[in-house]
């Protein structure tokens, strides 16, 4: 009895398993398929592609395996890469002791006219250019040239003594050119507001732009001239403001916004009768782009009412300076900047002088020096706003019209710059990262303030040298090689912003700010990752092993569709005299290297097996004289060149260890096409495999790729061949490195065209595996390409059938209403067996199947990870407001020179009333996009935006059952098992009966808005305080605070500019 018991449990457990579900094709059944077609592929793929073979040679060749040696690694680039910057700061050294030379040796000469000034105008060079890869444009290496800005009038005798005392640059200039050839633009900012550059070279300017670039609006200039600021900008929105002059002073906040950079703190405060912040920022944040965007749109929606009250407004900013320093995000993630501080009171005037609130703040905080710009016609009072700006050590400003916020906002920096000036500190900084807008991509500046030196006491900066060194040529440092694939190297400053990284964007010319990409947002987030934030930030040298997810940086349209699990190693260390630190990046593949030091190779094999036409060569440096993009020919015949006659064991002067790693794999490859490529795939020997291969190829770690047949590589054009060339930067090759099974894939299809149809449309399936040894080292990848017809016949033939131990299935993919999918570890469709639906392979599974995808979020089948790249590209909105800057300025069809031309219209009177009353009336454009610089005009075509990133990756629920439940008694069963072996998983769904809710997932990449940036603030991430700090002097003079610049409105002077408004009316024939 306990027998029969027992076998009719078996009995009823076998049925329960593998019975037949009449509606659907049970689990038993589908996880049969997935096997069979694991069974099938791998067996077919292990022939076609000899992974056996070619793991087994590897073996044989018994080479010792050595541990990377990260840390001599590190070393080496840090080493590199302080050399590198420390020519830059000598080349600087060399210029400033130049300037204060020269400036000392100077004599004013207040009557200086043109004539008397001998220089290259930037905007009407004369002199011949040459074209120039290593500046992107024609230069004229024997000359610099001046820039000056629009709204400075360029015969202002401070100008004109400047560019004659600097006119001896030229001589240091191409010194440093010759002791460093790799140095590039050299420049020197005046404090007066022009710039001589060298080389010489045409200022270059977008359709329809005026030129109003000031190289002391620039960050790095700011940066180099006065030390960090913790900033509160109080506006007045009183109803005295109502209209233009609140329209004014909103884009004089804007404009100082502009100036701070990621060092400086801020945040803005509308006042009236009582005091509020303008945005949800309720404390100081740092001034990155994105902060500085959201209190700039918050700005633009202030309205006026009330009457001002400034002590309120004053004692609210005092109380935020007092919390704020008492808060744990300054003390414990060094938020603020912990050295100026100063209140901006930006209205229309005033005669309240607010005398005992800052007897009552006196004592509770450090000096806070206030600055107040009354802004608009002069019709209030202005005694108490200047009372307050010259009893704080600030700086009293009138701005009368929009022709002036641009100059007239920057007369705070001038005043901060003074303890610096007095104490003669000779601080090297360093910018954050930006696009050059003269095309030689993202790259940072190094900067040395230049004092004047006339007496010992004199607070007056002179201006700033500078030049640029590109993240390219850091890049280039790097020995890539050395790493190995997918491995990295990368930088961070000490905000934790990216100096250098694979995922750093140069944003195809429209990104004009600096993008403040942080560490963590360029990486996905795992356990670890932000202590070694933190350390980098700190200077501390070590190591740390992160376990990860990792974007594969590979593919189509670099799309990083997928993501893998992975140990990461990270070894990292300071950059002496620097604010960066930088890191490599191991993945655990990469920890062990075949150590090929002592192996010996035949010259006379080496350099026969060179001689074939189906291999290519990366286009990476092996021998001396060798280019980087030379073709696998030449990089052969410099292999022969250097090869002795008397069997030395490598090639004499080329690099030992990539040389003797790609001619060991020509060794050990080269039998592996006669062995096994021609004996199964070549000729009628193809039927010997249960699969049709087109051909085949290995991608080895050496650099080298062989395909077979070689007619295949004769079919390639030049192109295809080159972007063949690299094994590192070929999908197939990447994505094997992180896989233990084959990797299957078709060609990325948006959803938008079919790459197949049912017929022989030439798309073949991909199908990649890595040889694994021993620590993991993978010195190979094989892959083999089917066609795509075939491939789907042969796996829809086995869904087509029962399993072996089940014949008796009622329901198959041979039924119209079981749809049948094939999905790769993205979710991507690799088959079907719906026609309806063929043209969708390659697409996201979400797309068509939005239901099921989303079920199997939620059964754990799959995962998703979701990311913000805060560096995407999007077409401009025409509907939305494009850029952050304040309402600008638009060109008329009339340049601004040729309205100047009259002997009468150069007069400074005249200039001022240009600068400030025409310039509004004639060229002001409330809604145009600002032209701070030498722009590229791709700005016209897209902008910098934030777009929502989603990977998917399996989950720990590959094989899952369930089912649907949709309305009116409607519901889809599902299927899903992992293909043993591979890559895919089989999912097996229940038709569409019609009440489903269809909706859609998206995989690619969405615009958002991004993360609440109220929410994000509150937890601010760790930084470091610029080193430095020059906040006051005790030699300091405060007696000079302002008077503004505006035109004093006399009897005369008015009728001057009437007469001035009337001709020019007459030249741009308005009346």
């Amino acid at each position: 009895m306990a027998k029969l018991s027992t076998c009719s449990l078996l009995l009823l457990l076998c049925v329960t398993v593998y019975g037949d579900d009449e509606s659907h094709p049970s689990i038993a059944v589908v996880d049969g398929w997935a096997k069979e077609i694991g069974s099938w592929l791998t067996n077919a793929l292990d022939k076609a592609t000899g992974v056996d073979y070619l793991s087994k040679k590897y073996r044989d060749a018994n080479i010792k395996l050595a541990e990377v040696e990260a840390d001599q690694i590190v070393a080496e680039i840090a080493d590199n890469w302080e050399k590198l910057l420390g020519l830059k700061m000598g080349a600087l050294q060399r210029l400033v002791d130049h300037i204060e030379n020269a400036a000392m040796n100077h004599t004013f000469n207040p009557d200086i006219t043109h004539e008397d000034v001998d220089y290259n105008p930037a905007k009407n060079l004369q002199l011949n250019v040459t074209n120039s890869t290593q500046f992107g444009q024609a230069v004229n290496m024997d000359a610099s040239v001046v820039h000056i800005p629009t709204d400075i009038y360029d015969g202002d005798p401070r100008i004109l003594n400047g560019i004659e005392w600097t006119s001896g640059l030229d001589e240091v200039f191409i010194e440093n050119y010759q002791r460093d050839e790799e140095l590039i633009w050299q420049y020197f900012g005046s404090s007066e507001g022009f710039m001589r550059t060298y080389p010489a070279h045409i200022w270059s300017l977008g359709p329809n732009a005026i030129d109003q670039y000031d190289v002391r609006r620039r960050n790095w200039y700011i940066q180099a001239v006065a030390s960090p600021k913790d900033m509160i900008i109080l506006i007045d929105v009183s109803g005295s403001v109502h209209g233009l002059v609140l329209e004014l002073i909103k884009s004089s906040a804007m404009s100082l916004i502009d100036t701070l950079g990621e060092n400086d703190f801020v945040n803005v405060v509308s006042f009236n009768e009582e005091a509020n912040f303008v945005s949800c920022f309720e404390t100081f944040v740092q001034a990155n782009e994105r902060n500085k965007n959201v209190l700039k749109d918050q700005i633009r929606q202030l309205t006026d009412k009330g009457i001002a009250q400034f002590p309120v407004g004053l004692d609210f900013a005092f109380k935020e300076f007092s919390e704020f320093e008492r808060s744990d995000a300054y003390h414990n993630s060094n938020q603020g900047a912990n050295c100026n501080q100063v209140i901006m009171v930006l209205t229309d005037g005033g005669d309240q002088k607010a005398a005992h609130i800052f007897d009552k703040y006196k004592n509770d905080v450090r000096d806070v020096r206030v600055f107040t710009y009354v802004i608009g016609p002069q019709v209030a009072s202005t005694d108490g706003v200047k009372y307050m700006a010259c009893e704080n050590k600030g700086y009293f400003t009138r701005i009368p019209a929009v022709g002036a916020i641009r100059l007239d906002t920057l007369n705070y920096v001038n005043v901060l710059s003074r303890p610096m000036a007095l104490n003669r500190a000779r601080n090297f900084q360093w910018s954050n990262i930006y696009l050059d807008a003269m095309g030689l991509g993202m790259m940072t500046t190094v900067t040395l303030p230049v004092y004047n030196r006339t007496t010992t006491d004199n607070q007056q900066m002179l201006g700033v040298t500078g030049t640029d060194v590109t993240i390219a040529d850091m890049e280039e440092l790097i020995p890539h090689y050395k790493l190995g694939p997918v491995s990295y190297a990368f930088g961070l400053n000490s905000n934790g912003y990216i100096l250098i990284h694979p995922r750093l964007k140069g944003q195809l010319g429209y990104l004009i700010e600096p993008p403040n990409v942080d560490f963590l947002e360029v990486e996905l987030d795992a356990s670890g990752k932000e202590e070694l934030r933190r350390d980098m930030i700190d200077g501390i040298k070590g190591t740390r092993v992160v376990e990860t997810l990792q974007r594969n940086s590979n593919g189509e349209e670099k799309l990083e569709r997928y993501v893998f699990k992975v140990n990461m190693t990270y070894s990292h260390q300071f950059i002496q005299n620097t604010s960066f630190s930088m890191a490599i990046a191991l993945p655990s593949f990469n920890l062990w290297l075949l150590n090929l030091k002592d192996t010996d190779f035949d010259d006379r094999r080496s350099e026969k097996l060179l001689e074939t036409n189906n291999i290519l060569i990366a286009p990476w440096q092996f021998c001396m004289g060798q280019d980087n993009n030379d073709s696998t020919d030449a990089i052969m015949q410099h292999l022969k060149d250097y090869f002795q006659t008397e069997g030395a064991p490598v090639p004499v002067g080329c690099d030992t260890e990539m040389a003797r790693r790609m001619l060991f794999d020509l060794q050990v490859t080269t039998d592996l096409e006669r062995e096994i490529w021609a004996e199964n795939i070549q000729g009628g020997s193809s039927n010997r495999l249960p699969l049709k291969v087109e051909k085949v190829l290995v991608g080895t770690m050496g650099g080298l790729t062989r395909m077979f047949p070689n007619d295949s590589m004769a079919e390639l054009t030049d192109a295809e061949k080159e972007l063949l060339r690299d094994p590192w930067e070929q999908d197939y090759y990447e994505r094997s490195l992180f896989s233990e099974y084959y990797t299957i894939s078709v060609p990325y299809n948006a959803g938008r065209y079919a790459v197949g149809n049912g017929t022989d449309s030439g798309v073949l399936v991909q199908a990649s595996k890595a040889i694994r040894l021993d620590k993991e080292i993978a010195p190979a990848v094989l892959a083999a390409y089917l066609k795509e017809e075939d491939f789907s016949n042969r796996w829809i033939d086995i869904t087509t059938k029962c399993p072996w131990w089940n014949t008796t299935c009622d329901r198959s993919c041979a039924d119209e209403d079981i749809f049948c999918y094939l999905l790769d570890n993205g979710g991507f469709i690799i088959g079907t067996n719906q026609d309806i639906y063929e043209p969708f392979v390659g697409s996201f599974f979400g797309l068509i199947e939005g239901d099921i995808m989303n079920e199997m979020l939620n059964k754990t089948v799959f995962e998703k990870i979701e990311s913000y790249d805060y560096q995407a590209s999007c077409p401009k909105l025409e509907d939305k407001q494009t850029t952050a800057a304040g309402r600008s300025i638009h060109l008329p069809s009339l340049s601004f020179p040729e309205a100047l031309t009259l002997n009468w219209w150069a007069t400074k009177a005249s200039w001022g009333f240009v600068q400030y009353t025409l310039y509004d009336l004639l060229f002001s454009s409330w809604s145009s996009t600002t032209v701070d610089a030498q722009e590229n005009e791709n700005a016209e075509e897209n902008v910098s935006c934030i777009k929502l990133e989603k990977q998917f990756f399996f989950g720990p629920e590959p094989h899952h059952t369930d089912a649907i439940e949709c309305t009116r008694n409607c519901s889809r069963e599902w299927r899903t098992s992992k293909v043993p072996g591979t890559n895919l998983m089989l999912v097996v769904v229940e038709a569409d009966c019609g009440y489903c809710p269809n909706m859609v997932v998206q995989q690619a990449p969405e615009r958002v808005d991004g993360p609440d940036p109220c929410e994000a603030v509150k937890n601010p991430r760790y930084r470091k305080r610029p080193e430095y700090c020059y906040a006051s002097h005790p030699d300091e003079n405060h007696k000079t605070c302002g008077g503004g610049s505006c035109i004093s409105m006399s009897v005369t002077t008015l009728v001057c500019h009437l007469v001035s408004f009337y001709v020019v009316m007459k030249i741009l024939k308005v009346v």
